[in-house]
């Protein structure tokens, strides 16, 4: 089978710098053929259940459990009367690339723990959300995976090295701007992967869960200026657009923009 096919009625699909993201439905009893893909991809079961059979094992995949799969690996699939919805990362040569050195495991990867489901479910949030997934967050989450699977992290120890404060202090400076993973590392000479491992076990969340954070702040002080439109504070803290900031703006803070920036207003008379 060849990376652009997938069995079952593909739903989403988007590609950016090397990763192709799609989501596909299958009915209740499918039956997937024994096949391989020319990519490397992770497949995050979102609904339903299925049996894989690989390397002459069967093991069976439930909601919200990881799966890897090496390029060229040959696997067949079982769904459940419940039948299933998958979300595939499949990851090209050139993602990669972007990543020198970084060590892919070469046998595939079954996960159903804490930190793999955890990851699981943050892939399906951030791939599904109404504005479409961000860049950083996906090369975010997919490196924390890799990570995971070289076993897990060691437990904070200790003041951060400076490389990763100058990291957190450059997001901050800069948290209107888009980042990509590789190149914050690159600019703090280390390895990608590093960085997302570490940067979580210093901080206690992913590099976007903390830009994220620290563009609502932002936003907090921004809002003071009543006479500045929302659209153009979305925009400059880099959101995608006024939606997308009021959606991620109330769930930090638990009201809207316009809410709070009405409230602050209200303190001032």
């Amino acid at each position: 089978m060849a990376s652009n096919v997938y069995y079952g009625t593909v739903e989403l699909e988007q590609r950016d710098h090397g990763l192709r993201l799609s989501t596909a439905r299958y009915p209740a009893d499918a039956i997937i053929p024994a096949h391989e893909h020319d990519n490397a991809y992770v497949c995050v079961n979102t609904a339903g259940g299925f049996r894989e059979r690989s390397d002459r094992t069967e093991r069976e995949v439930r909601v919200h459990d990881l799966v890897y799969h090496p390029a060229g690996h040959r696997h067949a699939d079982r769904f459940l009367q419940s039948g299933g919805r998958c979300l595939n990362f499949e990851i090209a040569p050139e993602w990669f690339a972007g990543l020198s050195g970084i060590r892919v495991p070469g046998a595939p990867v079954y996960g159903s723990g804490p930190a793999l489901r955890r990851i699981g479910r943050a892939l399906i949030r951030e791939a599904l959300q109404p504005d479409g997934p961000l860049p950083l967050a996906l090369d975010d989450l997919l490196l924390e995976l890799l990570a995971q699977f070289r076993g897990p992290a060691s437990r904070r120890n200790g003041r951060p090295p400076r490389w990763l404060l100058a990291v957190r202090d450059r997001l901050r400076e800069t948290c209107g701007q888009q980042h990509r993973l590789a190149n914050l590392a690159a600019g703090a000479g280390v390895h990608p992967v590093h960085l997302a491992r570490e940067f979580h076990r210093q901080f206690g969340c992913t590099v976007h869960a903390w830009l994220r954070r620290c563009r609502v702040e932002t936003a907090v002080s921004l809002l003071a200026d009543a006479d500045r439109p929302l659209v153009d504070i979305a925009l400059e803290l880099g959101f995608n657009n006024q939606s997308h900031f009021t959606r991620i703006f109330t769930s930090h803070t638990g009201v809207t923009p316009g809410t709070y920036r009405r409230q602050v207003r209200g303190q001032r008379r």
